[in-house]
């Protein structure tokens, strides 16, 4: 999204909405109202925004796993695999290093 869109609409073209005048609009309907504005759909918001959730989930989720399996990996004991962990954080690791 840009600046522009973030931007106050044109106080011409808000002059009224629904029977309500835009002092009385909410935030949620001013959005809206932008969007609509701006020729963006609130269907379009609706889908990137859960297309932008989904990978979020899929990314943490096999972020977790990597981590979990590099702890766990050649570990006996609770305190090995704490001591893992603390080296692993305090230390620079990409993903490929997660992987023994």
């Amino acid at each position: 999204m840009t600046n522009a869109a973030l931007s106050e609409p044109d106080a011409s073209s808000l002059q009224d909405q629904g029977g309500k005048n835009t002092k009385e609009l909410d935030t949620h309907e001013r959005l809206s109202l932008k969007s609509t504005l701006n020729g963006v759909s609130q269907n379009d918001i609706t889908v990137s925004r859960t297309k932008f959730n989904r990978s979020y989930v899929i990314n943490y989720n096999h972020g977790k796993a990597m981590v979990a399996a590099f702890i766990e990996c050649g570990t006996d004991s609770s305190a090995e695999r704490w001591e893992k962990f603390e080296t692993m954080l305090s230390t620079s690791m990409l993903p490929e290093d997660l992987e023994e």
